[in-house]
């Protein structure tokens, strides 16, 4: 058997570190585009990563979902060697992929303007010459793929600095309760970090919330983090073919071809302006007016 205080240390450290290399990942993002997001000052920079903390949590609950399971489940043997093996697997399963997918925002945001979704994905499987796309990757961001391996490996040793130390102690009624209660309370605080917020808002937070604490459009991509706009985007950016009406019957609903017979004693002349935007949002126009 463990101490029970004990693990939630060890616990809180390793998610601990998971949001530290979350906001390293945030200031380097900041640091290769910094010629396109304009921040400016510490004090600003400090401020918009706290509001990125958010939504760190949400992704990192996501990622690391079955790790935090596996680390309050009541009678779980955590002492086995095995059991303690899946549980680094399941950490680092979803950190490093959390961690990679920020990576590419490093080079991959100036060509978007945008942080990566789940729709970029959909693009990549339509691609011909995905071999060729990979060997242009490697070859032109090796510096980030060796910055990379260089922070797992650090993250890594980090890990297992710090690890559960043994303790003799009988099952009991009591042990089995507090372990319940724990893990039941984890879930909570999980689904409610997962939300955004512990209120009864009908939806948890999207990609759109970032631009609540925001006067620059730019600076909410600063906030967010690219795990969460993957996962918050996932499954909702297909286009499905509707066979609804007949072309016959969209040309006569909406027709956007208009001819206007000639007359040289009509002193009225057409001056048609064609605003065509996706929304009236402030992400967009970054003001609400």
């Amino acid at each position: 058997m463990t101490n029970w205080f004990e693990e939630i240390k060890v616990f809180l450290y390793r998610i601990g570190l998971v949001f530290i290399f979350f906001m390293i990942s945030r200031w380097v993002f900041l640091y290769f585009n910094s010629d396109i997001i304009k921040i400016g000052n510490l004090l600003e920079i400090l401020l918009l990563s706290f509001y990125g903390l958010k939504f760190d949590l949400a992704a990192i609950i996501y990622l690391q979902g079955v790790f935090i399971i596996m680390s309050f489940f009541p009678v779980r043997p955590s002492f086995s060697v095995w059991y303690n093996l899946i549980l680094k697997f399941f950490y680092f399963f979803g950190g490093l992929i959390g961690l990679g997918l920020n990576f590419i925002d490093f080079a991959y945001y100036r060509f978007n303007l945008m942080r990566v979704n789940a729709q970029v994905f959909e693009v990549i499987e339509n691609e011909s010459n995905k071999s060729n796309l990979f060997f242009h990757f490697f070859r032109e961001y090796i510096h980030l793929i060796l910055l990379y391996l260089f922070i797992v490996g650090l993250w890594y040793y980090l890990y297992s600095l710090f690890s559960v130390k043994p303790v003799r102690k009988k099952h009991s009624t009591l042990n089995l309760i507090k372990s319940s209660l724990t893990f039941l309370i984890v879930i909570f605080l999980c689904i409610g970090g997962a939300r955004g917020d512990f209120k009864k808002s009908t939806r948890p937070i999207t990609i759109i919330h970032a631009m609540e604490n925001v006067n620059n459009p730019q600076h909410a991509d600063f906030i967010l983090n690219t795990p969460f706009t993957v996962i918050r985007t996932f499954g909702k950016t297909d286009f499905k073919l509707s066979n609804a009406f007949t072309k016959n019957e969209i040309k006569r609903i909406v027709n956007p071809i208009k001819f206007y017979p000639k007359n040289d004693n009509d002193s009225l002349k057409p001056n048609v302006i064609i605003f065509i935007l996706e929304s009236m949002g402030r992400e967009y126009g970054g003001s609400l007016t």
